[in-house]
């Protein structure tokens, strides 16, 4: 008699994981991982800045419209890519705001003279080229 494979449980299968059901499970992953991460190094007061992983920095956003408006302007969806990188160069205000509010907000932080178990880690994800994620702290 030939063995009967059990069926995957789901926090085991990557099909699912990685489907429109599983999403709901992504985002309560994204939640608790770094909520563990804070009990285990007694982290208790947090900041989290929610935003767009669109926007660029302004030197990325203004490069990406430098090469682009170096292209053939009679070339396929030219204006298109123009007009969203300009909107890219426009929108990377933001972006620089949240990087100097998270600036003011830890020199902030340090005038209160924590112990050195306090940890204070400003997180931001950079996409690399390959589309790859790296975490700064």
């Amino acid at each position: 008699m030939a063995a009967i494979d059990k069926p995957k449980k789901a926090y085991e299968n990557d099909n699912f994981l990685n489907s429109a059901d599983g999403r709901v499970l992504r985002i309560l992953s994204e939640y608790l991982h770094p909520k563990s991460k804070f009990r285990k190094h007694k982290i208790m007061d947090t900041i989290v800045f929610f935003g767009s992983a669109r926007l660029k920095s302004k030197r990325d956003a203004l490069a990406d419209f430098r090469k682009i408006n170096k292209m053939n302007p009679k070339a396929p969806g030219f204006a298109q890519k123009l007009r969203y990188s300009q909107l890219m160069v426009d929108m990377s205000r933001y972006y620089e705001d949240a990087v100097e509010l998270s600036r003011r907000l830890t020199e902030w932080s340090f005038k209160f003279g924590y112990n050195s178990k306090q940890v204070y880690c400003l997180y931001r994800r950079r996409t690399r080229n390959n589309g790859s994620s790296k975490q700064r702290c």
